[in-house]
């Protein structure tokens, strides 16, 4: 693969593959598209930062910024901050932003932006909630779910208002009663059906002692559209403990689906540190959260069931993890350290669609967790809120980050590369 020539990077570069046949990847068995995929046998790579930019510089209004970013088919960029009614626009590959106000029809009271997507149509998607005065978690998010696209790159919006709360199994007697979301949750079927990732909770759901152990947790949950976005339901839960999770599906199956999330519960009963311990294969970090880290699920059914997997879970506290899988069966997945102690930003990568991990080896690694981290940006120069990334040409990316009190948020171009070869030792 040759890239194309491009004024965003330094060095142009030609990554050669050796390529064999693949089994589908976590051991599920193989559909036809997963066995025409081909992988790396040298999984030995580098990563090269090319430059930095600021796209959203301090002092704009920008408060919480869990981001989202995507591609739109006629190859522009656009990214959202969250809370603010704006999206930025770049039609030159991420060298400059403009601005784009988002006005929803009959809303007057501020909405936080959560998920951002473009479908193959190049209509835009938004999920949006009401925006609360104070910066807690009941307060910037909440209790209402709507909903919007545009089909004029931003100018206009039709929305749409969910009834989260009766999608839960017990409605109406047992409502949820309380959204939350973040991330690019969106998924597009090969049909067109709209799917997206919210968080649905009850109103007791942080009683993790609760003897009704269906209640607790943060309840990650697709909801479905097949009617251009006019009606939202036909739930599926996907996990009852994660939240603030990315999806990317599989470019030779649109039934695998990947999901970069974070594993958040407290203590459930019966408990026990030793039997944490001998689940977490080290002693928990923390006996109120044992969980509270990145971790990895799969669907192999186009999204009606999905499964944590083996190896994947990256430890206490890392964090703010998102994917990117492209048309050449790259992953690549940023995120904030592996620890409270270090948030730097690193990216791990897998060059055959996780079946392997990138670990400096020819052969690769077999799990996420066991994989190199390699950083984009080091700890300091602050808190990172989401790592959205976007592939400019095979193999270059552009990863946007959020820092600082208020954020500022910055791009990272960086590219992937053949490792150098180490110089024999003289004799």
């Amino acid at each position: 693969m040759q890239c194309r020539n491009n004024d965003l990077v330094r060095t142009k570069v030609v990554l050669f593959l050796t390529l064999i046949v693949l089994p589908l990847p976590f051991g599920c068995e193989a559909s036809p598209a997963a066995k025409a995929a081909l992988e790396v046998k040298d999984h030995r790579v580098e990563v090269e930062i090319d430059k930095e930019i600021t796209i959203v510089p301090p002092g704009t209004g920008l408060d919480r910024a869990m981001m989202s970013m995507v591609r739109h088919p006629d190859g522009s960029i656009y990214l959202n901050t969250q809370t603010q009614e704006k999206l930025y626009k770049s039609s030159d590959n991420g060298l400059s932003w403009t601005p784009v106000p988002v006005k929803f029809p009959g809303q007057s009271v501020k909405q936080g932006l959560e998920g951002l997507f473009s479908s193959r149509d190049g209509r835009l998607w938004l999920m949006h909630q009401t925006i609360g005065q104070g910066r807690t978690v009941d307060e910037l998010h909440g209790r209402d779910l709507f909903v919007s696209y545009s089909s004029d790159k931003g100018k206009s919006w039709t929305t749409t208002a969910i009834d989260y709360a009766n999608l839960a199994p017990g409605a109406p007697e047992k409502p949820y009663t309380f959204c939350y979301n973040d991330y690019n949750t969106f998924i597009e079927r090969p049909d067109g059906t709209m799917m997206l990732g919210v968080g649905l909770r009850y109103e007791d759901g942080k009683n993790y002692q609760n003897p009704d152990q269906t209640r607790p947790g943060l309840n990650e949950t697709l909801i479905r559209s097949n009617d251009g976005g006019k009606t939202w339901g036909n739930p599926t839960l996907v996990h009852q403990h994660v939240a603030e999770t990315c999806y990317a599906v599989d470019p030779n199956d649109p039934d695998h689906i990947l999901a970069m999330t974070r594993k958040q519960r407290m203590m459930l009963p019966g408990e026990t540190k030793e039997s944490l311990e001998k689940e977490l294969g080290e002693p928990p970090p923390d006996l109120i959260w044992p969980y509270k880290g990145a971790m990895l699920l799969e669907s192999t059914n186009g999204g009606r069931s999905f499964r944590e997997v083996p190896g994947s879970y990256l430890g206490h506290y890392s964090h703010r993890g998102t994917m990117l899988w492209t048309k050449d069966n790259l992953i690549v997945a940023p995120h904030v350290g592996r620890g409270p102690d270090d948030w730097s930003l690193v990216v791990n990568i897998s060059l055959d669609g996780g079946q392997t991990w990138v670990d400096g080896t020819e052969a690769g690694a077999p799990t996420m967790r066991q994989a190199k981290d390699f950083t984009l940006v080091p700890y300091p120069p602050g808190f990172s809120f989401t790592t959205p990334t976007v592939e400019l040409s095979p193999n270059h990316f552009l990863t946007a980050y959020a820092t600082g009190d208020p954020p500022t948020v910055k791009g990272i171009f960086w590219h992937i590369e053949p490792a150098k070869a180490k110089p024999r030792a003289s004799h």
